[in-house]
């Protein structure tokens, strides 16, 4: 592991091939200052003759009585005209340098790692991109009445010199715009990024990068899973005089579906690109994007192959064209995925609507057939001006996989009633999303979505899972094509024994699918196992066990049975046996009649107090865990009608 560093305002642009340079043009990030040049000296005394050679950083230049071609220069005249054909061979060349050894990649043509100067018969060669590792080189030479009279030295190491380039001029071999850079990880003439490398980033106070069109920073392969590159912005740690509170804002003003940072991330890519928050809306590492055409746009495409994190970010797109989206940022995939360990989003925030004039709130667009996976952690979602009930849309435009996890992240501006995706989610093959101890404020709707026209073909292949794991333990589990279970305490639903530690009194609602292709007895919809210890043989001593399983029906599911509900029990008899008991009976026998329940009128409906008693058929072994799962076979018609479950199972 190494500690590197990146001073994006350190260098001036690059000169032309043959003019001599004053400073060095990139650094190799060892150090916080600027690189200093190595410089090669060639001396000729009069003209070699033909077929003899020498190299160049890796690059075998030929002598030629005449018609020299490529990497060829004509001997002829005299020792100063030598000198500069030979100049301008080494100017000229694109053919990829190799040297110095694990300093320069196989992808750089030698006119952008050097630039050769002549001074009457004497040439100069001095390197752009810089770094002591020139020092240790040694070149070889062939040529007669030429000689190399000073090998490579005077090269000092220096912090990198760009985030990415904003221009295709920079070198004589023309470089794409966002095409190179310590981000990209592309610095094909200086040691790139190496797994386990922190960079530490210069803000220089406040300091934004602006492409004006179309185009992306592509990240290349770079970093392990358990060694990622660490790219951090610095603030006030490495430069103290840039203070604090220095920030990076990337900007981009394009047309269309533009992309503006494109982290590429393949199977063995792993970087974290880390800011800091140092206030409620104040980030040292921004990024705003400026879309114009009713199209959309997008500031951030990952491709989920590898492990992108981003930390700390705050992510603004204050402008688009007001019929469509307006200030949406557009996350999604370029391309497609095998691996189910996608980017992550630390800390950011995303904004909506800041101008005005959106229709909805829909940051997470993928592209179709496609695969997506994406974590978000502590992430900031903030919708402006709204003034109905929106949705967060995470599934809009769905592809064939895509997975969605967020932790700890807050939803600011959204009235209540606002719901977090669309009643039709688009058809696909497997879509996944995952809210844990999230702060909602108005998204109260967090489904069911099963019943909406267009995703009856989604079948099992898609589920939203809210969960948190203080206060009142909400959760909802909606898996369109089977159905919908949750508790959430604002709901204020019914109650009966089961009591959280806080004392509150819970129930789980659940209502099935509306598609009978969905849900029957071979695919019921199942609740997650609900437990309980049987007592010590103090209080209860081995023996046949009864179990109780209280519930509530809406009214106008009265006719329902056994055939239709019922619940599976595994416990452990006293020869150390699993069994399991089922209380389905495809005769249809009756429900018996509950009691004791907060309330029998909720949610503009009557519901009917029920329970089902399993005795089991052999002696259960004292305190050992009796498990119940709530099975439901028959489809609902509607959301409303659905059952109420009592958590508490009782054991006599």
């Amino acid at each position: 592991m190494a500690t590197k560093y990146c001073d994006h305002g350190i260098y001036a642009a690059p000169v032309a091939g043959g003019t001599v340079p004053t400073a060095a043009e990139d650094g190799n990030g060892s150090a916080k200052t600027a690189a200093t040049m190595a410089t090669l000296v060639i001396t000729f005394t009069g003209v070699p003759a033909a077929d003899e050679a020498i190299t160049i950083a890796g690059v075998t230049f030929t002598a030629k009585a005449s018609g020299a071609t490529g990497n060829q220069f004509n001997a002829a005249t005299d020792a100063a005209t030598c000198a500069t054909n030979l100049k301008n061979a080494i100017n000229a060349s694109a053919t990829n340098a190799v040297k110095p050894v694990g300093a320069i990649a196989a992808t750089a043509p030698l006119r952008n790692v050097v630039n050769a100067c002549v001074s009457g018969a004497v040439v100069t060669v001095y390197t752009r991109c810089c770094g002591s590792e020139w020092n240790s080189v040694t070149e070889t030479s062939t040529l007669s009445n030429a000689s190399i009279t000073a090998q490579w030295s005077g090269g000092g190491d220096g912090a990198y010199g760009y985030l990415f380039n904003i221009n295709t001029t920079i070198w004589p071999a023309a470089v794409a715009v966002a095409g190179y850079g310590v981000i990209a990880n592309i610095v094909p003439y200086l040691s790139p990024a190496q797994s386990g490398d922190v960079v530490h980033i210069r803000a220089h106070g406040d300091y934004s990068l602006t492409l004006n069109t179309v185009h992306a920073i592509t990240m290349a392969p770079m970093g392990t899973l358990t060694n990622p590159v660490i790219f951090i912005v610095d603030t006030g740690v490495e430069w103290p005089e840039d203070g604090i509170n220095p920030k990076i804002t990337f900007s981009s003003y394009g047309n269309g579906n533009a992309t503006y940072l494109n982290l590429t991330s393949y199977g063995n890519t792993s970087a974290i690109l880390k800011g800091t928050r140092y206030g409620e809306q104040s980030f040292n590492l921004e990024f705003k994007t400026y879309g114009v055409s009713a199209s959309g746009f997008g500031s951030l495409w990952v491709t989920p192959l590898g492990q992108v994190t981003i930390e700390s970010v705050g992510f603004l797109a204050p402008q688009d064209n007001p019929s469509y989206l307006s200030g949406c940022v557009q996350v999604g995939s370029r391309g497609y995925g095998t691996s189910s360990v996608g980017p992550k989003l630390v800390d950011c925030e995303f904004q909506s609507g800041v101008q005005g004039g959106h229709n909805y709130f829909d940051y997470f667009k993928q592209g179709y057939n496609q695969y997506f996976f994406m974590s978000l952690h502590g992430c900031t979602y903030r919708l402006h001006r709204q003034i109905v009930p929106d949705r967060l849309g995470i599934f809009a435009n769905a592809g064939n996989q895509n997975v969605w996890n967020f932790y700890g992240c807050r939803f600011i501006g959204f009235v209540t009633g606002s719901r977090i995706t669309d009643a039709n989610i688009g058809v696909g093959y497997f879509h996944y999303a995952t809210f844990e101890n999230c702060d909602f404020g108005g998204i109260t709707n967090f489904g069911p979505i099963y019943l909406a026209s267009g995703i009856k073909n989604l079948g099992n292949n898609c589920g939203i899972f809210v969960s948190g794991a203080n206060g009142s333990n909400d959760f909802s589990w909606d898996v369109p094509g089977s159905g919908f279970t949750s508790w959430q305490k604002g709901k204020s639903q019914p109650t009966l024994n089961a009591t959280l530690p806080d004392l509150t009194k819970w129930s789980i609602y659940c209502a099935a699918s509306t598609q009978a292709t969905f849900i029957g007895h071979s695919r019921p919809l199942t609740t997650p196992p609900i437990s309980k210890i049987t007592p010590a043989a103090t209080s209860l001593p081995e023996g046949i066990r009864t179990v109780v399983f209280n519930l509530m029906l809406v009214s106008n599911l009265s006719a329902w049975t056994k055939k239709d509900v019922g619940v599976s029990c595994t416990y452990i008899d006293t020869s150390g046996s699993v069994r399991v008991q089922m209380s389905y009976d495809p005769f249809g026998s009756a429900l018996e009649i509950g009691s004791g329940w907060s309330d029998t009128s909720w949610n503009t409906q009557t519901w009917l107090p029920k329970k089902i008693t399993i005795t089991t058929k052999y002696a259960v072994k004292e305190a050992t865990e009796i498990s119940v799962m709530f099975m439901l076979y028959n489809t609902s018609g509607d959301v409303s009608q659905g059952v109420i479950i009592d958590p508490e199972i009782l054991i006599s």
